[in-house]
């Protein structure tokens, strides 16, 4: 509890010092930090739906796109990067503001999808913006198992999420003060294959019992106003408050806690071509009024987690290369303390005018708070906490080639080391019967893991009306088992084959945009995802999954200027395939809706 106190007292510094600095410096933009869960107030013609869009790998080039639910392609988590966020897709336009204040997005389609969002620029001056927005997602359809000869051959799938936020932003002369608030509300069902075989004889877990979890985020931020030449800064403070709605059983109460969080940087000019400065970060999550029925978190010093480090730096930029060299210092503690020292490096060098040669090396700690993992794999067992791991180094380094204008090729590679990084394999319910209310958890297990990556993208414009680009990517893996379980007084019982479980060896994506082609303000878009050598650890031995293999169709036409009609047809190839073992994902599914700017 001291920890926390003390961690209190030097954030309520940092915001004293920052409103301060408010009076006296500059910078003009807006801070694009965010709160827990909160969406960019942007009005656009946003997709009806995307639950169950393609997902994207994450590269150094090509962004990752956005995903509603589990219940779609699966985000690929081979790089610890929290690709498996459950939110609706980025609303991104560029429609001015004094034009367009507003947007309504609607959209319903199989499996009782629903994706439903709106936001409203409520004041609209020079120096004053308050943006208010929010959507609603739902799903409720029946999903086959693959795995046949046991209790259960299908189960409704059940997961409905609010989400409702406000941005205020007050532009002083000096800088920018942003203030945000968000609140998030998710239920959904442990819908997975228990593997109840039809002997069993005991209490069967209840599927179709909603979990529920929400959370509710503050936070303040100031970022100095361009033409500031002195120095510049950038910090957010904030806290979130996270619960989940039931324990192991539907008898006990879920976690709960608050996770206070202060970033900055702060940074000057040198010398005219060069730029030194600092970072920091400062976290601490704490788990409070922990239950007695969850008898492991009823010690709440030993869940408690701070990270705090220091990153100075110093960047450079020539007439074709550019570089930043830096630093990350600091200490994390939890059950198990640790001290850490972690590179932050960037360079890249253009040669001739189409050719780019960039190389990075980073690292330091992944925090995996319960907020974190949420997004990640919601479907984690409740009575596990996941640890904190350490990036020793991530490496990555490629050459972008572009033969002629039109036609880009890039060759990328990349290496990364982390020290007890968390994998998932399957809660076996048969042999834990009674212990929960639930049948199908990610349980957790601890390795050291190394992963190779490699792969080339291409990306094309030369076809007329069509944006294409396509990328191939292989990955090998070294695990090494780590002991340590946070959150059980069981002995873990480690698998005796050492596989990254869940993770890919190859990846394979192709998407194609084809803009007023055809006819006049119709867009027609297609992606396919192949993803393929995952392996799953259940019941004592190796699952192969089946390769994620899906094909999607997305349609738009702009009826008017203000108003715009869309249609998907997703997973079209009608794969099943499951995105952890025993969950199986949506079919063929169809939606259409609407999209409004006002």
């Amino acid at each position: 509890m001291k920890a926390i106190y003390k961690i209190s007292i030097i954030i309520g510094l940092a915001v004293t010092a920052l409103s301060a600095n408010a009076q006296q410096t500059s910078r003009d933009t807006v801070l694009h930090r965010q709160v827990t869960v909160q969406r960019d107030y942007n009005p656009t013609i946003q997709d009806a739906s995307k639950i169950n869009t393609t997902p994207a790998v994450y590269e150094p080039v090509v962004s990752a796109k956005n995903l509603n639910f589990q219940f779609g392609a699966p985000r690929l988590n081979i790089n610890n990067m929290h690709l498996g966020e459950s939110k609706s897709g980025d609303v991104k336009s560029d429609i001015e503001f004094d034009k367009r204040r507003g947007y309504f997005n609607f959209g319903f389609g199989m499996y009782a999808n629903i994706d439903a969002s709106a936001g409203y620029r409520v004041v609209n001056a020079e120096n004053d913006k308050l943006n208010v927005y929010g959507s609603f997602n739902a799903t409720s359809g029946k999903i086959n198992y693959l795995k046949k000869g046991f209790d259960r051959k299908k189960e409704k799938a059940k997961d409905t999420e609010f989400k409702i936020a406000l941005d205020y932003q007050h532009k002083f002369e000096p800088s920018t003060l942003d203030i945000k608030a968000s609140y998030l509300n998710d239920s959904y069902n442990y819908y997975g294959n228990p593997f109840i075989d039809p002997s069993f004889v005991g209490t069967l877990p209840d599927v179709s019992k909603k979990q529920g979890f929400s959370t509710f985020g503050f936070g303040v931020g100031l970022k100095s106003n361009d033409g500031n030449n002195i120095i510049r800064y950038d910090g957010t403070i904030g806290y979130d408050y996270f619960k989940n709605k039931y324990g192991p059983t539907i008898n006990d109460d879920g976690l709960k806690g608050g996770v206070i969080h202060f970033d900055g940087d702060v940074n000057a000019d040198l010398d005219g071509d060069k730029v030194v400065g600092i970072k920091a970060r400062i976290m601490h999550q704490s788990i409070s009024d922990a239950t007695s029925a969850i008898p492991v978190f009823a010690d709440e010093s030993k869940h408690s987690l701070l990270n705090l480090y220091a990153a100075p730096y110093i960047a450079f930029e020539g007439m074709n290369w550019n570089a930043s060299l830096g630093v990350k210092v600091g200490s994390v503690f939890d059950e198990k303390n640790s001290f850490v020292v972690a590179p932050d490096i960037y360079a890249s060098v253009k040669l001739g005018d189409w050719n780019t040669v960039y190389a990075s090396i980073t690292g330091g700690v992944n925090e995996n708070t319960v907020m974190q993992m949420f997004r990640e794999n919601k479907f984690v067992n409740p009575l596990n906490r996941v640890g904190y791991s350490k990036t020793l180094y991530d490496l990555n380094a490629g050459f972008k080639l572009g033969a002629f204008e039109g036609v880009e090729f890039e060759a990328f590679a990349g290496y990364k080391q982390v020290n007890r990084d968390h994998l998932f394999t399957t809660n076996d319910y048969q042999s834990s019967a009674g212990a929960y209310s639930w049948g199908n958890l990610s349980n957790v297990v601890y390795a050291d893991v190394s992963t190779g990556k490699f792969g080339i993208l291409g990306k094309t414009t030369l076809i007329p009306y069509t944006n294409l680009w396509a990328r191939l990517t292989g990955y090998s893996y070294t695990v090494k088992y780590k002991g340590g379980n946070l959150t059980s007084t069981e002995t873990m019982n480690y698998p005796t084959s050492k596989k990254a479980w869940g993770r890919p060896t190859f990846t394979m994506e192709l998407n194609a945009d084809v803009v007023d082609a055809i006819i006049p303000d119709l867009t027609i878009s297609a992606n396919y995802l192949l993803a393929g050598g995952r392996k799953a650890y259940w019941n004592g031995g190796v699952v192969s999954m089946k390769a994620i293999n899906e094909l999607n169709f997305r349609g738009e036409y702009r009826v008017l200027d203000w108003v715009s009609v869309n249609v998907h047809f997703n997973n079209v190839l009608n794969q099943r395939y499951e995105q952890y073992y025993g969950y199986a994902l949506q079919g063929f599914n169809a939606m259409g809706g609407v999209s409004l700017k006002f």
